[in-house]
């Protein structure tokens, strides 16, 4: 049932069918690595701690840790890509697919966009008849993020969820996912649509092969 369906961004991040104009190539060095806002090289992971927030802003602490990483690498039309795997959002399988970085864009299979950080346009991505609309976009603003790994300037890249005047909760609700340079995700939010409380992956600690 739709009421209950983890809206996670990476679905919504690989609906995403707006693609870079120009198809750049990935560069192997390490300022490149340095430079992308999600660094992709096989053994990367991320450790987040998962926090479920209520309509009063009280926080539940879950005692598992989630998990992301890059598992392995291949080329793809000529093009690398890497498998990244993992669990989030309370152990939720939300991960795995494959994606390249190039030029600071992070780019799935098909060219969507899973990151631009100076994408600033409001785009509609998809639409559940009767229910709600879904966009995404990024915001022009570096924000400082704390996080249990530490302090990180990051880049805001969202998704909106606007919904029918029916739904019982907000009527627009949103998923954000704050990307630090050379870092990736320090934090991202997410919901199911069933009830009004909302669910962060915070950044624990990682480990990179810079």
């Amino acid at each position: 049932m739709k009421k209950y369906i983890l809206f996670i961004f990476v679905i919504s991040l690989f609906l995403f069918s707006c693609k870079k104009e120009k198809d750049d190539p990935i560069s192997k060095n390490n300022n490149a690595i340095l430079d992308s806002y999600m660094p992709l090289a096989v053994g990367n992971y991320w450790i987040y701690q998962s926090v479920m927030v209520d309509t009063n802003g009280i926080e539940t602490i879950n005692p598992k840790l989630d998990s992301v990483y890059v598992s392995s690498d291949t080329l793809i039309n000529g093009k690398l890509y890497y498998h990244i795997w993992g669990l989030t959002f309370f152990n939720y399988p939300t991960y795995n697919y494959y994606a390249r970085d190039s030029s600071e864009f992070f780019v799935g299979l098909k060219g969507a966009l899973g990151f631009a950080p100076n994408y600033y346009k409001d785009t509609l991505i998809n639409t559940v008849p009767n229910y709600y609309i879904n966009y995404r976009y990024s915001i022009p603003k570096d924000t400082l993020i704390t996080v249990p790994a530490g302090i990180f300037l990051t880049s805001l890249f969202q998704s909106k969820f606007v919904f029918t005047p029916t739904y019982q909760w907000e009527k627009v609700r949103y998923m954000p996912q704050y990307f630090s340079r050379g870092i990736g995700i320090v934090k991202e939010r997410a919901f199911f649509t069933g009830n009004p409380n909302y669910y962060e992956g915070r950044l624990l600690r990682y480990h990179l092969y810079h």
